[in-house]
């Protein structure tokens, strides 16, 4: 039995390490060159987000504790601060590359630069089709992220109403602080907000989203208020705020992640969402087709993501 996975962002890169540590043949086609490349995440997670996503993480990953958030219009602002860490800001890069890591290990075909063009299913089977060549498999994997729309193919459609257009930037700024900045302002952001994340070495990352501003053009407002300058890394996308798709499967395909609509919708954050829906997914796969895990604590998580109690 085997599964084609599409996309290496953190939930198709969880769903194929799930698989593989379950003896499931997972192929994880990505249409980058580079794992975890364009970032377009602001990379703040809880502090137990390795509990979450069932995943142990190397100290590289982590770049600093947040003891605390300011909110603020720009003018006027309060600041809610903690003697312990609160948060934890997290490099996307380094997670993404440890996490392909791992599924090269347990015997993963990662295949980067393959971009995957069509989906089908066909006699019980699935068919997905890159440039050079088909990839026939028992189930398929949609984690393609925001951008996913191979699933209008079987029936999993989303509308568009939930989707925010962001920018992100890493600037430099003289000061450093451990305390993240919340713009909520109807001149930066009116129907979402800003945020400035301090990422260590006077760097900080800054981003908005908004369908009814100029999200680069607020990016700088923040920029200037900051007193940070020199963009690099410049990135726009957009996030999703909509919710979960009422259908997450159609047959022998499952979406996840942000492909499923499974994030925050406060914040349109998917790294912990999108690691315990493909947990959970890989769960029911092994669980349809009786794979026997590798490891008793293999067997444990699987037991929890077929049962739901994996937390989050």
């Amino acid at each position: 039995m085997n599964v084609t996975v599409v996309g290496a962002g953190v939930s198709g890169l969880v769903a194929a390490l799930t698989l593989a540590r379950a003896k499931v043949e997972a192929t994880l086609l990505e249409e980058h060159g580079t794992i975890g490349l364009p970032c377009h995440c602001g990379g703040v997670v809880s502090p137990d987000y390795q509990e979450k996503i069932g995943i142990s993480v190397p100290r590289s990953v982590e770049l600093m504790d947040l003891h605390g958030f300011r909110f603020t219009d720009g003018v006027r602002g309060v600041t809610v601060e903690s003697d312990r860490a609160i948060a934890k800001v997290i490099s996307r890069q380094a997670l993404d590359e440890h996490l392909a890591g791992l599924c090269e290990e347990e015997g993963v075909e990662l295949l980067r630069s393959n971009r995957a063009e069509s989906l089908r299913a066909r006699e019980g089977r699935t068919v997905v089709e890159t440039a050079s060549r088909a990839y026939t498999s028992d189930y398929a994997i949609l984690a393609g992220g925001i951008a996913e729309n191979l699933g209008r193919s079987v029936g999993l459609a989303r509308d568009r109403s939930g989707l925010l257009v962001s920018a992100q930037a890493v600037f430099r700024r003289r000061t450093e602080s451990p305390v993240a900045s919340i713009y909520l302002s109807e001149h930066i952001s009116p129907d979402f907000f800003g945020y400035v994340v301090p990422i260590g070495d006077q760097r900080c990352r800054i981003g908005v989203a908004s369908n009814e501003a100029d999200v680069v053009g607020s990016l700088h407002v923040i920029a200037k208020k900051e007193g940070a300058e020199t963009a690099e890394g410049m990135t726009t996308w957009a996030i999703w705020t909509g919710g979960p798709l009422r259908r997450t499967r159609s047959g022998n395909v499952f979406a996840v992640g942000d492909a499923a609509g499974m994030t925050k919708a406060t914040t349109g954050g998917g790294i912990v969402f999108g690691s315990i829906s493909a947990r959970a997914v890989a769960g029911i796969i092994v669980g349809e087709i009786g794979a026997r895990p590798r490891r008793a604590s293999d067997c444990c998580v699987l037991r929890e993501i077929s049962s739901g109690r994996s937390g989050g």
